[in-house]
């Protein structure tokens, strides 16, 4: 008799506002990935809230956002390349995935949305001081 065996990936979340700080939190992920047989890295950066009702219209804030998801998309895409290269003879295996995201509203709510929606096993963030990142994602805990 086959038995399926249907593993659920170890699934880290991290957050990016392109800072030196969240570079630093990307890498961490990264290297944290690849220590798990099956992972996933998502990526998210939290835009402030688009509002469809400016004198621009939806236009212009569609395009603002399809330029930032490409941003984003790009970035990690360097960000994963340059790691990789790095550091391809020390993990076990690369992340099954590497995912980029854009949330709205504050970063932190936008975190710990995705988090939530994708119970993720772990989140990676790193801020200016431990308590600015304590502060931020303690009062919406997944």
């Amino acid at each position: 008799m086959n038995k399926i065996v249907n593993k659920k990936p170890f699934v880290i979340v991290v957050g990016l506002d392109y800072s030196d700080h969240s570079d630093a939190a990307l890498a961490r992920a990264f290297e944290l990935s690849t220590l798990e047989t099956a992972a996933e890295v998502h990526v998210v950066a939290v835009q402030p809230r688009l509002e469809l009702a400016q004198p621009n219209g939806p236009k212009s804030a569609l395009l603002d956002l399809e330029i930032a998801a490409a941003q984003l998309q790009r970035y990690v895409a360097s960000r994963w390349a340059a790691f990789s290269g790095a550091w391809k003879s020390h993990w076990v295996q690369p992340p099954r995935r590497v995912v980029s995201h854009i949330r709205f509203g504050q970063p932190a709510n936008g975190i710990v949305q995705l988090a939530s929606d994708l119970n993720a096993d772990l989140v990676v963030v790193l801020g200016r001081t431990p308590d600015a990142v304590t502060e931020g994602l303690s009062a919406r805990a997944v």
